[in-house]
């Protein structure tokens, strides 16, 4: 995948703050981290998404507490 230096920036920033070491697995490798931090990501993203997909324009106007 060839991406611009913004678009690089971009991802890298967001796996890199999924990126935290894991208690459970102490000896996980960076690599490892950088697949767990991925996936976890695109699980948030994945909900970010259907959350939009779901908002009509009454979700909009509505005032929430």
């Amino acid at each position: 995948m060839s991406l611009n230096r913004y678009d690089h920036e971009n991802i890298r920033q967001k796996i890199h703050g999924y990126m935290i070491p894991s208690r459970e697995r102490p000896m996980e490798t960076r690599e490892e981290q950088f697949e767990r931090a991925k996936v976890e990501l695109l699980g948030h993203l994945r909900l970010q998404i259907a959350h939009v997909e779901g908002f009509s324009f009454a979700d909009m106007r509505k005032k929430v507490s």
